[in-house]
């Protein structure tokens, strides 16, 4: 178990290989300050909050992985896409699949083996999968990203940032330019 301002966590690894699930508990501070959230409905165009609404999980065996999720969440039409990710200028294919649990997004990514993006060297690094916790800004985005992002198919964009929980830990979403 570990602790940053308002929230203990865990993390418990999936019986499926490669992925772990994130256990979120809110601490006493974290209730002190229950009406942060409405106030951030409010002031969409603040720089500096942002809600985190998804967690991103590398797997090397993305089927594997899918059939674990679908059983514990419920979903249905379950179908991983082929895409092409471009990072800082070289784009890698792979295959990637969202789906929700409650009102957090379950981010599945299965790299190439032999990939150069931070997917594919998260894999030869380790076994666990969750790798970044992301969010939407409507904002001016934080200076300092480590690295920027884009699933070409859909145009999403993003910045990962370096941060207390590693290397490339938080993804921010941009809106496309």
């Amino acid at each position: 178990m570990n602790e940053y301002p308002g929230i203990r966590f865990a993390f418990v690894d999936t019986p499926t290989g490669p992925g772990m699930f994130e256990i979120l508990q809110p601490t006493e501070q974290m209730a002190a300050n229950a009406g942060l959230s409405s106030s951030r409905e409010r002031r969409k165009d603040s720089s500096t909050l942002f809600d985190i609404d998804r967690a991103t999980i590398v797997t090397a065996d993305i089927d594997k992985s899918l059939a674990f999720y679908t059983g514990a969440f419920r979903w249905t039409q379950v179908q991983p896409t082929a895409v092409t990710l471009s990072i800082n200028g070289t784009k890698s294919r792979m295959r990637r699949f969202i789906g929700t649990a409650g009102k957090l997004q379950l981010e599945l990514i299965e790299p190439a083996g032999n990939g150069d993006d931070p997917y594919a060297a998260h894999l030869r690094r380790g076994d666990h999968g969750l790798i970044h916790a992301g969010g939407q800004l409507h904002a001016d985005l934080p200076k300092a990203e480590s690295l920027c992002g884009e699933w070409l198919e859909s145009g999403e964009q993003f910045s990962l940032y370096n941060w207390p929980g590693g290397e490339h830990a938080l993804q921010i979403r941009r809106s496309p330019a």
